[in-house]
């Protein structure tokens, strides 16, 4: 296990095993080969236990984030006889967040601990995705339960269409995104990741989803003229890539520091900083902020701005006036962020405010005659009575 990683999105990794085999051509230049001294420091195609290394993580106190594992695949099938082992330590260590990437996402479920339920809190499980060829990795990941969910884009080296339903971005906690580095000449080289491609997955996720630019490759860091080979420093970057950042389970003043050892000194197993929700330290009351639109809320009109637009351009004409442009989306039963239409909407984590089917493209004039004649609106289908939502499951409440 290697204290103080210089991965820039962990604090150490840990290493069950060593070797793997590779899954497809996302794996073409993997640096564990590159890292093997063509054999010679170990046998990169053997998955073999580790022996010092293996319990390390239960003599670190100090909460950290632990990358499991760099130097082999968690989930290949060469460590399936001892990953309860594995998992007997993650158990033991809730002082740390353990984030697991691998490229097999379609093996996690079968080979989860059997108290798992809906996730471990100290456990992040991720894919790695660095061309449209790993894509079905993404669906596979998304059918696991888990309370953190990633996806690696890193080698980024094609690019990958992210045009998912947003049931699903909502459920991608965070992505972490990279330009392929390696040698101009040699076994291990690289292959080109383009700007466009690092807009494109920004713009897509940016709503939804954590973002964490990790570098932009060597093949960007040549045609920009970066000082960096890897393209890795920052300060080099354009504006836009500057996203360096964690899940919101990280986030300690929303309240999502996880259980702690001892709740005495209320450390957060997150970040190991002060939590005052998991304290029984006394501490004085700080004085009553401003009321601001929640963090949830901000959260919630970021997708819609982006839902609203993508719906307005498949369907450009007022369906109250069709000679007028639509403009703007009337919402047949309301804009609630705690209530669902139906079961569906429910089961999927689709809000009112985010459900298309309740969806009416408008102009201006379209929406005041809405507003303006609401038994017209009904009787047309424009406006639904909201006393008849009978799946409502929450209180309503409108934006």
């Amino acid at each position: 296990m290697a204290k103080d990683s210089k991965i820039q999105w962990t604090d150490a990794t840990w290493n069950v095993a060593r070797g793997c085999s590779k899954v497809d051509e996302d794996c073409k230049y993997c640096y564990m080969y590159r890292d093997s001294m063509n054999g010679t420091r170990y046998e990169p195609k053997e998955v073999i236990k580790t022996k010092t290394v293996f319990d390390l993580p239960l003599r670190i106190k100090e909460p950290s984030k632990i990358f499991t594992s760099s130097l082999t695949d968690f989930f290949h099938e060469d460590i399936d006889i001892y990953r309860d082992e594995a998992w007997d330590i993650i158990r033991n260590c809730r002082q740390h967040t353990f984030q697991i990437l691998t490229k097999r996402p379609e093996r996690i479920e079968e080979y989860l601990p059997s108290d798992w339920g809906e996730g471990w809190n100290n456990v992040w499980l991720g894919t790695s995705v660095g061309s449209e060829n790993g894509r079905q990795r993404i669906y596979d990941i998304l059918k696991v339960r888990t309370k953190t969910r990633f996806i690696s884009f890193e080698p980024l080296w094609s690019r990958v269409d992210m045009n998912l339903d947003i049931s699903d971005l909502i459920r991608l906690d965070w992505a972490i995104i990279g330009g392929e580095s390696g040698n101009e000449n040699g076994k291990y080289k690289y292959r080109p990741c383009e700007i466009a491609w690092i807009e494109e997955l920004i713009a897509d996720l940016t709503p939804t989803t954590a973002i964490f630019v990790k570098q932009l490759g060597t093949h960007l860091a040549k045609k920009l003229k970066l000082t960096d080979r890897h393209g890795g420093d920052i300060d080099e970057w354009p504006g836009s890539f500057k996203n360096k950042k964690l899940p919101k389970t990280m986030d300690c003043i929303n309240g999502d520091g996880r259980p702690v050892e001892n709740r005495d000194t209320g450390l957060c197993a997150t970040c190991g900083k002060l939590d005052r929700k998991l304290s029984k330290i006394k501490l004085p009351d700080d004085p009553k902020p401003i009321k601001k639109q929640s963090d949830e809320m901000s959260r919630m009109m970021a997708i819609y701005a982006r839902v609203a637009a993508k719906f307005l351009k498949r369907n450009p004409r007022c369906a109250v006036i069709p000679t007028l442009p639509a403009v703007e989306v009337h919402h047949r039963a309301g804009r609630s962020i705690t209530a669902y239409y139906d079961e569906w909407a429910e089961q999927r984590g689709i809000c009112l405010l985010l459900d298309e089917r309740l969806y009416l493209p408008v102009s201006r004039e379209g929406h005041i005659e809405i507003e303006r004649r609401p038994e017209w609106a009904r009787k047309m289908g424009f406006t639904e009575d909201r006393l008849i939502l009978a799946k409502v499951r929450s209180e309503n409440q409108e934006l």
